[in-house]
């Protein structure tokens, strides 16, 4: 997997880090102890998951078997001027809803550990 193009490679890559998300849910429910929980689900910049400077976006290429050129087209097509106002702000949610399938689980997955623990949870989400 390059880069998650597919919606199946979406998947896979959110379910890797599904555990870390659903750890820092619960993490955040024990502290409040049973105080209300508002939870903006994400809506990531994904152009900065991408390296900046160009040293290391040869090394990247390198590593995934794939030409700068690639890769900087890649970034260059990620990144947005005002994201408030371009993509983003439209909620990429919208365009793969498997981001906000995988945010939900890991919240109500967290929940309901932290209840079956005793802990009264309240998460709001916005």
């Amino acid at each position: 997997m390059i880069f998650a193009n597919s919606q199946e490679d979406r998947e896979a890559a959110l379910e890797k880090i599904l555990p870390f998300q659903k750890e820092d849910f619960i993490g955040i429910f024990k502290k409040l102890k049973g105080l209300p929980c508002n939870i903006r689900l994400l809506d990531p910049p994904l152009h900065e998951f991408l390296p900046s400077l160009e040293k290391d976006q040869a090394l990247l290429a390198d590593q995934i078997g794939v030409d700068l050129s690639e890769i900087k087209n890649r970034m260059e097509n990620l990144e947005e001027f005002n994201p408030m106002l371009g993509h983003r702000g439209c909620r990429l949610g919208i365009t793969y809803p498997e981001i906000y399938q995988f945010q939900a689980r890991a919240i109500l997955e967290a929940a309901i550990h932290c209840h079956k623990l005793g802990t009264e949870v309240l998460p709001e989400i916005m």
